[in-house]
């Protein structure tokens, strides 16, 4: 594969599949794409987002220190860390200041709580996350 957007449908068809996922964290490094550290991560702890089925927000990643089911919600879990820096990030790019209703926000195509993100797209849930392992709030 070649371009971006091979790599991406094939992670739509098969995001369980692995490999697709090592070998585009190589691709992203291969252009010092920012994502690539984010990406090799998700591949070496198997991540696979969180299907949601019931909601207009379609993909979730939660917290490891906020698994209430186990099992469903192992591959989709990063430590606490990494899901605060996204948390960080996406409230900066978004404009979010004021969390005096608490974490939870809903702004365009964004849900945000204490232990959850949740995004329209798995590729936009995937590339916050990505860019997520590296970020570092000013």
């Amino acid at each position: 594969m070649n371009c971006e957007e091979e790599f991406q449908k094939q992670l739509d068809i098969s995001p369980r599949w692995r490999m697709i996922r090592v070998r585009f964290g190589e691709w992203l490094t291969e252009r010092n794409d920012p994502r690539a550290p984010g990406m090799a991560e998700l591949a070496k702890r198997d991540f696979v987002a969180e299907k949601i089925e019931h909601s207009e927000l379609r993909f979730g990643v939660t917290s490891e220190d906020r698994q209430t089911d186990t099992e469903r919600y192992a591959r989709c879990a990063i430590p606490r860390g990494w899901f605060d820096n996204i948390r960080r990030m996406i409230a900066r790019q978004k404009g979010i200041t004021d969390w005096s209703r608490g974490w939870f926000d809903i702004h365009q195509d964004v849900g945000m709580w204490d232990w959850w993100i949740q995004s329209r797209t798995r590729r936009e849930l995937e590339d916050w996350i990505a860019l997520g392992f590296t970020y570092r709030p000013e």
